[in-house]
């Protein structure tokens, strides 16, 4: 009889009739393991005719061309998360908005200034310099408030060997204190697509500490609902133990545990229908051990692959698989629109900066845009997104 795992997630204290965790995770109350049982699971129904919503198809320009090796600045183990904090990130969301403020204030002296003087060719400059003063304000005014909130929604269909699956994958949250509003939406607008299986990339908070209040605005996640289960893996914000605070690892996974969400490190499970999902430890954090996920995986079973950086799948020990899924990259984050342009893309996250690849060893790669920000409260050109991947059967 074909099985799925379902979940059940149990406290010592519930406070909704759906019996979900809320506001659990910044007390640090455990209340009982979350229990994951095998159950007699329905058919994998079938979906709908193979009409694509977004196409992203795999073109040899954007397909891995080697087998390459981890670079010298990006090795096992290098405190390299702490390049995305340093420098810009004194740009937080306060000063940032601050600067915003006192550009716009700037920009309309300017243009005063402009419309009183009595010289023409002062006029001129003054003109010019409040016009573009103004775009750049504009410009900084939609990367801080307007696109880090304009979710896409996209939908991926692609072939494979396994049966038909809705799976609803997110990645990069990076909860700051506050965001139970914004994660809270996320969580209405994933349950919206249906999906049988929600996965999660990782890097569930922001900066590279546990503060309570970060925690406490995952609480919504334990909302999230699906016929399959929820799934996620860690991220190296949330448990690099060469960069930021020591000893967050532990937090961060009992919160995410207590919201009913397994966490898959380096191990795998069976799915029903033969298919499984293996999850990869961060690769930033030197935690990747592929051996020991795929060990006992049935060779020729359909297999989902949920990692944070795509550079998990860099090691000899990784077999052969049908989907893997990733994030880490946020598209880039700060893109000039319209190109392949982003100054700010680090080592690592290249040149798969987000969409679907093929690998060379067979079977695809999706990397998401992710849902927060780092460093910089910002995103132009690189908007967050839920992402659906449909699985049809060949």
């Amino acid at each position: 009889m074909r099985s799925a795992w379902t979940f059940r997630a149990t406290t010592a204290g519930v406070d909704d009739e759906h019996g979900r965790v809320r506001g659990r995770c910044a007390a640090g109350v455990r209340g009982d393991a979350a229990r994951f049982e095998r159950r007699p699971a329905p058919a994998l129904r079938a979906r709908g005719a193979l009409v694509l919503d977004r196409s992203v198809r795999a073109d040899p320009s954007r397909t891995i061309a080697a087998h390459e090796t981890r670079s010298s600045t990006a090795r096992r183990g290098t405190p390299f998360a702490l390049r995305s904090e340093v420098g810009i990130a004194l740009l937080s969301g306060r000063r940032l908005s601050l600067a915003l403020g006192a550009g716009a204030g700037l920009c309309v002296t300017t243009a005063v200034l402009a419309a009183r003087s009595p010289r023409r060719d002062q006029r001129r400059v003054l003109g010019m310099l409040s016009g573009l003063g103004g775009a750049a304000v504009a410009i900084g005014a939609w990367a801080r408030f307007v696109e880090p909130r304009w979710i896409a929604v996209t939908t991926t269909r692609v072939p494979w060997r396994g049966p038909a699956l809705r799976v609803a994958l997110l990645t990069d949250i990076h909860a700051r204190a506050g965001d139970r509003g914004r994660i809270r939406r996320i969580v209405r607008r994933t349950n919206a697509l249906d999906a049988d299986l929600v996965l999660i990339g990782g890097d569930f908070v922001d900066g590279l500490d546990a503060d309570p209040p970060k925690l406490d605005a995952l609480a919504p996640l334990a909302s999230l609902a699906c016929r399959l289960g929820v799934f996620a893996v860690l991220g190296n914000h949330d448990s690099d133990p060469s960069a930021g605070e020591a000893g967050r690892e532990a937090p961060i996974r009992r919160c995410v545990e207590n919201a009913g969400i397994r966490i898959l490190q380096n191990e795998h499970v069976e799915l029903g229908d033969g298919v499984v999902l293996v999850g990869l430890g961060s690769w930033r954090a030197g935690e990747s051990e592929s051996a020991q996920a795929f060990a006992s995986v049935v060779r020729d079973a359909p297999t989902l692959v949920l990692m944070h950086s795509f550079q998990s799948l860099r090691t000899p020990s990784v077999p052969r698989f049908d989907f893997a899924l990733a994030g880490h990259t946020h598209a880039g984050q700060a893109c000039i629109p319209f190109t392949e342009i982003c100054p700010f893309l680090e080592g690592d996250m290249k040149p798969y900066r987000y969409g679907l690849y093929d690998w060379p060893s067979g079977g695809k790669l999706y990397v998401s845009a992710g849902l927060g920000t780092s460093s910089v409260p910002a995103r132009i050109g690189a908007r967050p997104e839920i992402a659906l991947i449909e699985l049809i059967p060949r």
